[in-house]
């Protein structure tokens, strides 16, 4: 399963250099962690299917939350 998303700044321009960690039944490791691109995009894949809680901090900004966030599995049709 694939959890991706974007960060963006109160002006709503993307964030760039964000750390965005997530975790599931309460567990966090280095490799559920992912620092945003210049286009303040993230992404983690091989997840396991299931709800994930969901963190973005950088510098100077106040730290963003969510819970309930899904991973999921999709196939691209072509």
């Amino acid at each position: 399963s694939t959890l991706a998303g974007l960060v963006v700044g109160p002006d709503g321009r993307p964030l760039a250099g964000a750390t965005v960690a997530i975790e599931r039944d309460g567990r966090v490791s280095a490799e559920q962690e992912a620092t945003t691109g210049q286009d303040g995009l993230f992404r983690f894949e091989a997840l396991p299917e299931g709800l994930f809680s969901i963190e973005a901090r950088a510098e100077g900004y106040v730290t963003a939350s969510r819970d309930g966030v899904a991973a999921v599995s999709y196939t691209h049709l072509t």
